[in-house]
């Protein structure tokens, strides 16, 4: 995993736990998605903060199912 994406995790994992601001994860781990899209740590995230926050994403469904 490339050293920005790194982090890049660390900061959205920061919002979420420290700082309780979920959007903001989610913003940063959205934007990682289109860098690394086939991190496995990125779709977790993105599927945990989605479930916290009542919101889901197709894209991360798709990516589980290997369609894109």
């Amino acid at each position: 995993m490339p050293e920005v994406v790194f982090t890049q995790l660390k900061v959205a994992e920061v919002y979420e736990t420290r700082l309780s601001n979920d959007h903001e994860a989610l913003k940063i781990l959205e934007h990682l998605l289109n860098e690394a899209p086939d991190s496995l740590e990125v779709m977790r995230g993105l599927e945990r903060l989605y479930a916290k926050v009542g919101r889901y994403s197709v894209e991360i469904e798709a990516k589980k199912e290997g369609k894109t």
